[in-house]
């Protein structure tokens, strides 16, 4: 990265307004500065520039500054402010900068947005094109939702056309920004529109049939949809999923999006239970519905028969750990007897618990609990506990809470002192 003179910098810098925020605050706060003649972004600090330290303030952020600048990457946690827009809008004057700050303005981070665009624009010069045949909600909304410049690559090539840029011809890409296509949707579109070879007619009677209020929030069940295959044979087309459609909202009175969630959802539980799906049941929210408890069988199934192979582990890891029961008054300590007993564990004090099963089997690990002996069924605390270290790794209460109460703090030690002492 080019560095231009110290004195010039400061030269430049002196002629800015700038106002520090509460001391406390000076280290969260960095201007992003664009010098009009090397076209260069430099990012400094409020409290540098005022301690009249030009150098120090490039010494101590070179080990990121190229990050930033070249790979477009802002730090979310800093507080940004820009000079040199006026310069930078003299250099590029068709870079709709105001057009954009007005959208921009109600964005969480503006600034930080404003600064991804220039150097976005900056780089990518054809952006005037997209923003002057219509694409300006696809440009922001790529800044809005942190869109690397991959990825804005990947969508959109060098040219001198529309055509060119968007890599599809002029009717589909009009048909796109009619419905306020979002960026992430107009990646989505573009590569089913690749993949699936659609035209014009196929997806404008898909976008009339779902209208313009669902075009891009269905955008994702309908690559899904049109993904799905069984040996090798596509299930649905994007004509026979629009006809599909219509039917079902005609004939039925089934929204059109209920109708693709549960369409997406029946053949998911489907081709998970190995079940060769209807391709077109006469009424999806009936065969839906219907399938609903078979596979809720299904999965009770698969579970414990995954977990099968664990028990013997957990017969083993009963009698192994069986020296380190505990109880007082109020308190007892429990030893898992089954994976199924992690499960609920995990189901009722909403932990990630279930995921130690085969750890625990295979002695990789101890999970044990903590009840209240007035009432012994229900899950209180959980308990990771290390025999090597002769500690506990993890002991947390329902949501992950950690150990609060003075009591059960002090049963925890007591356990401890019996089981190793």
């Amino acid at each position: 990265m080019k560095i231009i003179p110290n004195k010039e910098i400061k030269d430049k810098l002196k002629k800015l307004n700038i106002t520090l925020i509460e001391k406390k605050h000076r280290r969260d706060y960095f201007v992003v500065y664009y010098d009009f003649d090397s076209d260069c972004f430099y990012i400094t600090t409020a409290i540098c520039i005022l301690s009249d330290n030009i150098d120090l303030c490039f010494y101590e952020i070179k080990h990121f500054i190229d990050l930033i600048i070249n790979t477009n990457q802002l730090m979310e946690s800093r507080k940004y402010k820009i000079f040199g827009i006026d310069d930078y809008k003299r250099k590029y004057p068709n870079a709709y900068v105001d057009l954009v700050c007005e959208q921009l303005q109600n964005k969480i981070m503006p600034h930080n947005r404003l600064f991804e665009y220039l150097i976005l624009f900056k780089n990518h010069l054809y952006i005037e094109q997209l923003i002057k045949a219509g694409f300006l909600n696809v440009v922001v909304s790529a800044l809005d939702t942190s869109t690397t410049e991959k990825e804005f690559e990947e969508c959109f090539k060098q040219g001198s056309t529309i055509k060119e840029i968007t890599e599809l011809n002029n009717s589909i890409w009009r048909l796109l920004l009619k419905n306020n296509t979002s960026f992430y949707s107009w990646v989505l579109y573009k590569r089913i529109i690749v993949n699936q070879k659609i035209n014009y007619n196929q997806l404008k009677r898909y976008s009339d049939i779902v209208g313009p209020r669902h075009f891009n929030d269905l955008v994702y069940i309908l690559e899904e949809i049109l993904n799905y295959k069984i040996n090798d044979k596509q299930l649905y087309t994007i004509d026979s999923l629009s006809r599909y459609i219509e039917t079902q909202k005609n004939r039925n009175h089934i929204r059109f999006t209920d109708c693709m969630e549960m369409l997406s959802d029946y053949i998911d539980m489907c081709i998970e239970m190995d079940i060769k799906p209807y391709l077109k049941p006469h009424n999806i929210k009936t065969t839906h519905d219907k399938l609903i408890p078979l596979y809720n069988e299904f999965i009770v199934m698969k579970e414990e028969i995954k977990n099968k192979k664990y028990t013997m582990g957990f017969l083993d890891q009963r009698q192994h750990l069986e020296k380190y029961q505990y109880e007082n008054d109020e308190l007892k300590v429990l030893i898992p007897e089954s994976p199924r007993d992690l499960i609920v564990e995990g189901e009722n004090q909403h932990n990630c618990v279930a995921s130690y099963i085969e750890e625990h089997a295979k002695k990789q690990t101890n999970i044990l609990f903590i009840r209240k002996k007035n009432n012994i069924d229900e899950s209180y605390i959980t308990i990771e506990l290390d025999e090597v270290n002769k500690c506990i790794l993890q002991a947390r209460y329902k949501y992950n809470e950690n150990i609060s109460k003075p009591e059960d703090k002090a049963f925890i030690e007591e356990w401890l002192k019996y089981c190793f002492n």
